[in-house]
């Protein structure tokens, strides 16, 4: 069985789960008072991001994407 992932993830991620840590993050930025944890938690975020505007573009067509056979259990 073949799957459609975002070029340059090994699976196709749970886009779902995505949303709710991007979520989960953007309160997290919110809520620090630390700079350096504002920094390393944006960068998380916007790779988040890139994943997800990823999966938006294989979905609508507008992205090359990568067939990965799966075997069938």
């Amino acid at each position: 069985m073949s799957i459609q992932i975002p070029q340059g993830c090994l699976e196709y991620p749970d886009t779902e789960e995505l949303i709710e840590q991007c979520h989960a993050l953007i309160d997290v930025i919110d809520g620090s008072e630390h700079s350096r944890s504002k920094e390393v938690l944006f960068t998380l975020l916007k790779e988040k991001l890139t994943i997800l505007r990823d999966c938006y573009q294989v979905e609508i067509g507008k992205k090359e994407f990568i067939m990965v056979s799966s075997p069938i259990n």
